[in-house]
C-alpha cells in the first residue's frame, strides 16, 4: 500500500494528525518488537531497547469511543464493601507494537486495527462479533486474537486477511454481556505462545453448562491439540513460565497448568477473594499477580514438587500494595500509590522471601479475620525501606509502568513520563487525555493507550502534534432516507420503550439500523447472510459514528440462529421494507421476542397474504394495509406460567415462592450478565432488600437509591435516588420497597414513595400517620398500601461498628438477635394517599412476622408496655417473648381484630410468619433445643409451627437442626419457603418430605 492511497482511505476507527516529519522518523539502534502484552511472554514489562533521552508526542489515533471494559473500576464505597475489582485489564485498549505496526483490539467497535507504528496512518481493520479484550499477540507475521464471540482469530499482519479463525466457544449460544452481544463462553484471556503453540481458555462461568475450557493450537493451521476443562473464572493474560502456564482466575489465585497436556500441577486450589486479581508476570524469578481486590500485589516464590515429575507447587507467597512490579539486572522496581521504588534486586528478593516464609503466621500487620491481608505487613515495609536505592512520591495517580533500557516510563493520570532507572529523574513529560492504563516500547519510541480511547506514539522527533477527533458523517443524507426514517418512527412509536435491544434480520446497508439508533436508545442488531451486504452495512454505520457503540451487525443465517430467547424488545426486517424479501421462519425469529411487550413488525411492498402467511404460526399476529405496505405484527404477553416477586420476601404472604411454573430447576443458561455492578452495592455482612420483578422488569435497592432493569436483556432503564432508604438489616427488620403494575413503593425515612414504573419519576409521597415516626412495614395488596410506624432510631443505616452505634445488630450473641418493633399497623389508599385504618394499642408489632393472605393480616406483638428496647423500637427476641406475646390477625379492609392468642417462643434469633394455602407457619431458630423429633449436638436449630388460620390455635411443630456450616448463616435472616401446602414439611402433617444431603 503506497503512502498516497493511505492517505485517502476512509479511516473506520478515528483519525489522527500526521506531521510531515514523521515520514522521517527512524528506528532507534537496538529497537525491538512488543509482539505481546507486557512486551515478552513472561509478562516481564521490560525491554532492553535504549531509548531517547527526551521524547514528545508524535502523533494521536482517538477513537470515536472510549473502551468499554468488562468490569467498572471504584473504589471502596460507603456501604463498607471493597469494590475495587481485581481486574483492570480492559480498561484501555492495549496494544502491541512488531515490525513496523501498531496492532489493538476494540471492546466497542469489535474490531482489531493496524496502524503504521511511524505515522500513526490506519492501515487496516478486522470485525469480529464480539468485544476485543485483550492485546493482539504477534508472531512471524501473524496477527492472533480472541473475541467475546467465542472465537480466537489469525490474520495476515500486514493486509488483515484472515488465514484462520477457531471456535473456542464450546456451544454456538449468544448471550447478553455488558450491554451488547457476546458467547456464552467467551474468550476473556489473553493468548501466549511457545514454541508455535498458542494457549488461551474460553469461558468465564464454570458452573455453567460445558464451563471454561483451556485450549493449546498449532499457531500454523489453528488445530487444537488438547483442551481441558477448568474449575475457574478464567479472566486476564496467560503467563508461560517455564513448562507451566499461570491462568489467572479474576479475584481468585491463578492456577498453575502444566503446558505439555493442560493437567493441573499438584496443589490445592484457593478461592479466597485476596488471593487474586490482575495477571500474572515474572519478575525477578518470581510470580508476581494483581493488584488484588484489598489493592495488594501478591508475590509467589514457585518450587517444584518432588513428588511428580514436572510438577510445581506453589512456594511462599507475601503480599505487598501496588500497581506493578518490574525488575532490571541491578533493580526491583514497585509501582505504589505512596510512589515508584526503586529496590537493590538481590537484597529486595531477600526481603521478601523472608517476609513469605513468615507470612503465614499472620505477622501484625495482617488482618486474622478473613485471612485476608488489609495492610502493609510492617517488616516488610521497613526491609524494603533498607532496599532503597531511590523513591519518587506517586503525585500523578500512576498506574502503568513499564521498562525500555535504562528508563522506566509510567503512565497515570493525563500523563506519560519517562525516568532515568540510575536516579529516577524525570527526562521527560507529557500530557494526554484520560488514564494511561497501558504501554509499550518498540522501534525508538514509546505508545500509551488511555481510557478514554486514545492511542498516543512518543519519539525523539515528535512535533506535540494534537489529536483529531475523527469526522461523523450521514452516509444516507438523499431523499430515499426519508421514507426509512418514517418506518422506524412508526415501528418505535407501537413499541412501548426505546430502550433495550432491536433486531434487524435481513440487512441491506443499514439504512433502517441508522434511522432506529438515532431516533431511539436501542441497540441495534443486524443479522444478514449475505457477505457483501454485512461489509456494506458496516461501512456505512463506521462512518456514522454508531458501529459497536449503537450497532452491531452480524453475518449469519435467521435460522437456528444463536441468540438467546427474549432479548430483543423491538424485531423488523430492512430487506423485508426496500426489497419485499420476508425473512427466515418466523418462530425462528419470533423466539428472540421479548415477554411482556415486545414487538414484531414485517412490512413491505409485498402481498399482505405472504405477510399473513409468514405470520400464521404466530398467537396475535395481524396484518393490515398501511399506505402502500403489508404491515404484519405482533406484540408478545406475559409468558405463561410465569411469576412474579414483589415484595421482599416474593409477596405479602412472605411466602419466598414466585409461583413460577416454567423452572425445571436444572440446566440453567446465561440470559444476560452486566450492570449494574458492585456501585452503591451494601457490604457481604449486611443483608440488603431483595431484588423484585414484575411485568418484565427487575428492580434493584442499593444504598439509598433504587433501579429498574429490563429482565430479559440488564438494559437500565432508570435509576433515582431515594434519600434515607438504606436498611442495612432487612432480615430483621423489613422490606422498603415492593412493586405493582403501577408503582415502585420505597420507605424513605418517615416517609413512602411511589415511583412511576415506566419513567421512573417520583410522582407522589405519603407519610406514617403521625408524621413524625419512620415507616417501617411495607407492602401492597391491591389498592391497599399497608404500612407501620416505627422510631426513626430503629434502622440500621451505617455499616461501621463501633463506638456510637445505637442498634449494631448481633450476629451469635449470647442474648441472641435483635429485631425491629412497630407501634403501629395503617392502611392508606393507594391512589389518594387516604388512611383507612390505624390499629394502634401501645404495643409492639413484630416487623418481620407481619405477613398478608386472602384479605387478613397476620403478625405478632408484645403487649409488654415496659419491654426493654421498645422506646427505640429495638428488642432482643427472649426480651419480646418473656411475656405478654399474642399471636393476631386483623381484617385488612377495616382494621378490625379476628382474634389474637397468647403465644409463647424460645427463639432467640428470627421469628417470621409465612402463608400458604390455607396454612399460617412460623419459623424460629435459636441456640438450644426446640423441643421436637430431632436433637443434635449442633448447637442452631431451627422449629417450625403451622396455626389454625382461622382461631391461632397450634396445629403441630417440628424442629431441625441448622444442619452444614453453610446452613448456620439461615438462623438469622431465613424464613420458609411455601409452595403451595408444603414447605420441606407437609404443612398439613408437619412431615419431612426430604432430607438435606
Amino acid at each position: 500500500m503506497n503512502m498516497e492511497s493511505v492517505m485517502k482511505q476512509s479511516y473506520r476507527s478515528g483519525v489522527i494528525v500526521v506531521l510531515l516529519a514523521l515520514f522521517t522518523a527512524t528506528a532507534s539502534v537496538g529497537s525491538a518488537d512488543w509482539p505481546t502484552w507486557l512486551g515478552d511472554s513472561s509478562r516481564s514489562g521490560s525491554s532492553e531497547e535504549k531509548l531517547p533521552i527526551s521524547l514528545k508526542r508524535a502523533w494521536a489515533f482517538k477513537s470515536l469511543h472510549s473502551p468499554s471494559p468488562a468490569l467498572p473500576f471504584l473504589l471502596p464505597g460507603k456501604t463498607g464493601k471493597s469494590i475495587t475489582p481485581a481486574s483492570l485489564s480492559d480498561h484501555s485498549d492495549q496494544v502491541i507494537v512488531a515490525d513496523g505496526r501498531v496492532y489493538f483490539g476494540s471492546s466497542v467497535t469489535e474490531t482489531v486495527t493496524c496502524l503504521d507504528a511511524a505515522t500513526g496512518l490506519e492501515l487496516w481493520t478486522f470485525f469480529c462479533e464480539g468485544a476485543v479484550r485483550f492485546a493482539p499477540l504477534y508472531n512471524e507475521g501473524k496477527v492472533f486474537f480472541g473475541s467475546d464471540d467465542g472465537y480466537v482469530y489469525c490474520v495476515d499482519a500486514k493486509s488483515g486477511k484472515k488465514i484462520w479463525k477457531f471456535q473456542a466457544a464450546t456451544g454456538d449460544r449468544r448471550i447478553i454481556a455488558n450491554g451488547r452481544l457476546s458467547s456464552q463462553w467467551p474468550v476473556r484471556t489473553g493468548l501466549a505462545m511457545r514454541e508455535g503453540k498458542i494457549y488461551f481458555a474460553a469461558g468465564i462461568f464454570p458452573e455453567v453448562d460445558r464451563g471454561v475450557v483451556l485450549y493449546a493450537l498449532d499457531s500454523l493451521g489453528g488445530k487444537m491439540l488438547w483442551k481441558q476443562p477448568l474449575l475457574i473464572h478464567a479472566m486476564g493474560h496467560i503467563l508461560a513460565d517455564g513448562e507451566s502456564l499461570v491462568i489467572p482466575a479474576g479475584r481468585a489465585a491463578p492456577l498453575d497448568i502444566k503446558m505439555s497436556d493442560g493437567k493441573r500441577n499438584n496443589y490445592k486450589f484457593s478461592s479466597r477473594r485476596d488471593e487474586g486479581g490482575g495477571s500474572p508476570m515474572k519478575v525477578a524469578g518470581m510470580t508476581v499477580y494483581g493488584p488484588n481486590e484489598p489493592g495488594f500485589l501478591k508475590i509467589c516464590f514457585v518450587a517444584e514438587d518432588k513428588r511428580y515429575t514436572g510438577s510445581r507447587l506453589p512456594g511462599p507467597t507475601t503480599g505487598l500494595r501496588g500497581w506493578r512490579m518490574l525488575a532490571d539486572a541491578e533493580r526491583i522496581y514497585v509501582l505504589r500509590d505512596d510512589g515508584i521504588h526503586a529496590l537493590d534486586r538481590a537484597e529486595f528478593s531477600k526481603a521478601l522471601l523472608a517476609s513469605a516464609k513468615t507470612f503465614s503466621k499472620r505477622e501484625s500487620g495482617v488482618s486474622i479475620k478473613r485471612h485476608q491481608q488489609g495492610r502493609d505487613v510492617p517488616t516488610l515495609i521497613k526491609n524494603m525501606k533498607a532496599c532503597t536505592k531511590w523513591v519518587i512520591p506517586n503525585k500523578m495517580n500512576l498506574v502503568s509502568m513499564i521498562r525500555s533500557g535504562d528508563q522506566i516510563i509510567t503512565g497515570g493520570k493525563s500523563v506519560v513520563q519517562g525516568r532515568r532507572t540510575s536516579d529516577g529523574k524525570v527526562l521527560w513529560s507529557q500530557k494526554v487525555e484520560g488514564t494511561v492504563w497501558d504501554l509499550a516500547a518498540s522501534d525508538g519510541g514509546v505508545f500509551a493507550s488511555t481510557d478514554a480511547g486514545t492511542v498516543y506514539c512518543f519519539r525523539a522527533d515528535g512535533m506535540e502534534g494534537k489529536a483529531v477527533s475523527p469526522v461523523v458523517k450521514n452516509p444516507f443524507d438523499d431523499d430515499e432516507q426519508k421514507k426509512y426514517s418514517q418506518f422506524a418512527k412508526d415501528v418505535l412509536a407501537g413499541a412501548d420503550t426505546k430502550k433495550g435491544f432491536c433486531v434487524i434480520v435481513g440487512m441491506t446497508d443499514g439504512r433502517l439500523a441508522y434511522e432506529i439508533a438515532k431516533q431511539s436508545d436501542l441497540f441495534v442488531l443486524g443479522i444478514e447472510s449475505d457477505a457483501k451486504a454485512v461489509e456494506t452495512a458496516r461501512k456505512n454505520l463506521v462512518s456514522a459514528g454508531l458501529y459497536g457503540l449503537r450497532v452491531s451487525i452480524h453475518q449469519g443465517p435467521v435460522e437456528g440462529n444463536p441468540y438467546l430467547d427474549f432479548f430483543a424488545n423491538v424485531i423488523v426486517s430492512e430487506s423485508a421494507f426496500s426489497q419485499g424479501k420476508l425473512p427466515g421462519v418466523a418462530s425462528d425469529i419470533f423466539r428472540m421476542l421479548q415477554p411482556c411487550g415486545g414487538v414484531m413488525v414485517m412490512a413491505g411492498k409485498l402481498p399482505a397474504g405472504d405477510v399473513s402467511k409468514w405470520g400464521a404460526s404466530l398467537d396475535g399476529w395481524k396484518v393490515l394495509a398501511r399506505d402502500d405496505l403489508a404491515w404484519g405484527a405482533v406484540t408478545r404477553g406475559v409468558l405463561e406460567d410465569s411469576g412474579e416477586w414483589t415484595h421482599m420476601f416474593a409477596d405479602p404472604a412472605n411466602s419466598l415462592c414466585s409461583g413460577d411454573k416454567r423452572i425445571a430447576g436444572t440446566g440453567y443458561d446465561i440470559q444476560w450478565i452486566g450492570q449494574p455492578g458492585s456501585e452503591r452495592q451494601l457490604g457481604w455482612h449486611y443483608n440488603s432488600m431483595t431484588d423484585l420483578y414484575k411485568d418484565g422488569k427487575l428492580y434493584i435497592t442499593r444504598a439509598d437509591y433504587v433501579m429498574a432493569i429490563d429482565a430479559y436483556n440488564g438494559t437500565s432503564l432508570w435509576g433515582l435516588a431515594v434519600p434515607g432508604s438504606l436498611r442495612l438489616g432487612v432480615g430483621h427488620e423489613s422490606g422498603q420497597a415492593c412493586v405493582d403494575s403501577d408503582y415502585m413503593y420505597v420507605a424513605a425515612k418517615n416517609d413512602c414513595w411511589l415511583i412511576d414504573v415506566e419513567t421512573g419519576r417520583k410522582t407522589a409521597s405519603y407519610l406514617v400517620p403521625d408524621g413524625k415516626s419512620d415507616w417501617g412495614y411495607l407492602a401492597i395488596v391491591g389498592e391497599n398500601l399497608v404500612g407501620s410506624s416505627q422510631s426513626s432510631k430503629a434502622t440500621l443505616t451505617s455499616p461501621k461498628f463501633g463506638k456510637g452505634m445505637q442498634n449494631v445488630r448481633t450476629v451469635w450473641g449470647k442474648k441472641g438477635n435483635t429485631q425491629v418493633v412497630s407501634t403501629d399497623l395503617f392502611v392508606l389508599n393507594k391512589a389518594s394517599g387516604k388512611k383507612k385504618w390505624q390499629y394502634k394499642t401501645g404495643s409492639h408489632i413484630l416487623n418481620p412476622s407481619i405477613a398478608i393472605k386472602d384479605g387478613v393480616v397476620y403478625f405478632v406483638e408484645c403487649r409488654n408496655k415496659t419491654l426493654t428496647g421498645g422506646d427505640i423500637g429495638i428488642i432482643y427476641l427472649p426480651d419480646f417473648f418473656a411475656r405478654d406475646a399474642f399471636l393476631v390477625a386483623l381484617d385488612l379492609a377495616t382494621g378490625k381484630e379476628k382474634w389474637s392468642t397468647a403465644l409463647e417462643s424460645k427463639s432467640e434469633e428470627i421469628f417470621y410468619l409465612s402463608c400458604g394455602d390455607g396454612v399460617l407457619l412460623a419459623v424460629e431458630s435459636a441456640n438450644m433445643p426446640f423441643e421436637g423429633p430431632e436433637t443434635s449436638k449442633e448447637k442452631n436449630y431451627y422449629q417450625l409451627r403451622r396455626f389454625d388460620m382461622t382461631n391461632g390455635k397450634e396445629k403441630w411443630a417440628t424442629s431441625v437442626t441448622a444442619g452444614k456450616e453453610g446452613y448456620k448463616h439461615g438462623v438469622n435472616i431465613q424464613p420458609a419457603v411455601i409452595m403451595g401446602d408444603k414447605a420441606y414439611l407437609s404443612m398439613r402433617t408437619g412431615g419431612r418430605l426430604f432430607t438435606f444431603d
